[in-house]
């Protein structure tokens, strides 16, 4: 409440009904934002697979199988997972325990 400046005693607020009504449209566009929010759709990502992660799954049909048994959002995590590695270094290292992680099973 900026907007009444500074506040030394209770006796310079201004009255309930005022208070009142400052709520009250808080309220109302606080839920007017929240639904604005929620009709914008949301642009997916799309991660390309990476190149050696994909040689490394057709090599290994066992582990290729428990990538096709993800599903797609878990497929997606990989992906970016991987994808965003910062240095080719980082990403082999990332391909090579996601291929471990899909040989033991995990999603």
């Amino acid at each position: 409440m900026g907007q009444f400046g500074k506040i030394p005693s209770l006796e310079q607020l201004p009255g309930k009904d005022i208070l009142l009504s400052y709520t009250q449209e808080g309220w109302y566009l606080m839920n007017k934002a929240r639904s604005i929010k929620s009709t914008i759709p949301r642009k997916k990502k799309q991660y390309p697979m990476p190149q050696k992660f994909g040689e490394l799954l057709t090599q290994n049909t066992l582990e290729n199988s428990g990538y096709t048994n993800l599903s797609p959002s878990q497929k997606t995590e990989y992906l970016e997972w991987i994808s965003e590695a910062k240095t080719d270094t980082t990403q082999d290292k990332r391909t090579t325990e996601a291929i471990e992680w899909l040989e033991e099973g995990k999603p």
